[in-house]
């Protein structure tokens, strides 16, 4: 199952994980993911902020907001 672009980003910033039906939408292998998988917590919350990132480059990761409204953001 394919997932739209709002709705994955959505997923992604609510749950936080990464499931099989964002790969097309984040371009990420099935390979990839089951390394992803194995990962730490940490370190898929990492990759998981590397997601949202690419679905929304004015995502900041500071207070987790689109667009940033801390004035702190990653910029």
């Amino acid at each position: 199952m394919h997932m739209k672009h709002a709705e994955v980003l959505s997923r992604l910033m609510l749950e936080r994980e990464i499931s099989t039906d964002m790969l097309k939408t984040i371009g990420m292998s099935f390979e990839v993911f089951l390394k992803y998988a194995q990962f730490s917590y940490v370190a898929r919350q990492k990759i998981v902020d590397k997601a949202i990132k690419k679905l929304a480059p004015e995502y900041c990761e500071v207070c987790q907001c689109v667009p940033c409204d801390c004035s702190y953001g990653s910029k």
